[in-house]
């Protein structure tokens, strides 16, 4: 969403002006934008808020408050698909959907909207509306000239096709990526950290761990200059963590899940720490046999076989199966399976 790694040079510089200023609509939403992109959640959404309090006050016709409308509606698809919460597919695409008959043609908006559609889309699991998103996205890119939008796209193009199971196609549009990101000379932005951690991800499904350690240590290199963003982190380090796993390396495996750990902590993003990587933390005690220190999660987990099974904290509920199934109580397994399944 903008800025990179000027987010904190910016940020720094809208501490610094008189408010008079800074609570003009526009400056609002670049500043929530900021905000964002250092996980600052709670202060992102009061500034959006205080946009869309200003924007309410400005003439409906013009181009400027459509304009700054679809901006915020951009940005609002975006946060609803981010894991701080229960994902909003659904509302992502509507937002976007919004955004894009606000936005003017030539605004790098309607690419974050394109791109946030094709997402959402994806996860829902219409590929054939995420297909055509994502081509929206790279003609966007190619039409402004814009390396990051362009690379952006094709990030989205490559996991459609991983979701069509269609690896090998998958790998040659990551790799064109990264051969487009080296002809410009942008190989150290954030788009390539993402393209080295998808080529990682291919590789480990094609057992070639050696390779996939390569890209996912490339991943994590470029992620690191972007210190405010613990997502863009995060997936590495687990994707990582289980290619140690499975060169023999289990100390390695669960370091690098506390280091991911680690990094949601900083932003007290403690939430998705619980119901995302506890869960991983656990397949992988499963994986080592560590069988009793994962009933001890369990056992500390607040979850039960007489639960009904939520989407928030589908992911614990799924490893919760299987300590049950390790443990042996397969009758109580089974009971979990269907409410689980149905979430």
């Amino acid at each position: 969403m903008g800025f990179g790694k000027d987010t904190e040079t910016f940020l720094g510089w809208m501490d610094s002006i008189p408010d008079e200023v800074r609570d003009r609509a526009q400056l609002c939403i670049y500043h929530s934008t900021a905000l964002s992109n250092s996980l600052q959640f709670d202060a992102a959404e009061s500034r959006l808020h205080e946009a869309e309090g200003a924007i309410a006050d400005m003439e409906d016709s013009s181009e400027e408050t459509q304009a700054m409308r679809g901006q915020v509606a951009a940005l609002r698809s975006t946060w609803a698909h981010l894991p701080i919460g229960i994902p909003d597919f659904a509302q992502s695409i509507a937002l976007s959907k919004q955004a894009l008959e606000l936005l003017p043609g030539d605004s790098w908006w309607r690419n974050e909207a394109v791109l946030n559609l094709a997402a959402a889309h994806l996860e829902l699991g219409d590929e054939v509306a995420a297909a055509a998103a994502d081509q929206e996205g790279l003609t966007l890119g190619e039409k402004a000239g814009n390396i990051s939008m362009l690379l952006a796209a094709t990030l989205g193009r490559a996991y459609v096709e991983s979701s069509q199971r269609n690896l090998r196609q998958a790998h040659l549009t990551v790799r064109r990526g990264l051969e487009q990101a080296s002809e410009h000379g942008v190989e150290k932005i954030r788009q390539v950290s993402q393209l080295h951690y998808k080529m990682g991800e291919l590789h480990y499904e094609w057992n070639e761990l050696d390779t996939a350690a390569n890209h996912l240590n490339a991943s994590i290199e470029l992620g690191l200059q972007y210190q405010n963003d613990a997502f863009l982190l995060v997936s590495p380090y687990v994707q990582l963590a289980f290619v140690r796993q499975a060169q023999g390396d289990p100390i390695a495996a669960l370091d690098l899940i506390e280091q991911a750990t680690q990094l949601l902590e900083k932003f007290d993003l403690t939430e998705a720490v619980t119901t995302t990587l506890s869960p991983l933390r656990v397949r992988l005690w499963l994986a080592q046999g560590k069988l009793d220190d994962a009933s001890l999660w369990a056992a500390g987990s607040g979850l039960s076989v007489d639960d009904d099974a939520t989407m928030a904290r589908v992911n614990e509920y799924h490893v919760f199966l299987l300590v049950l199934i390790a443990q042996g109580k397969l009758d109580d397994a089974m009971g979990l399976v269907e409410p689980i399944f149905l979430v």
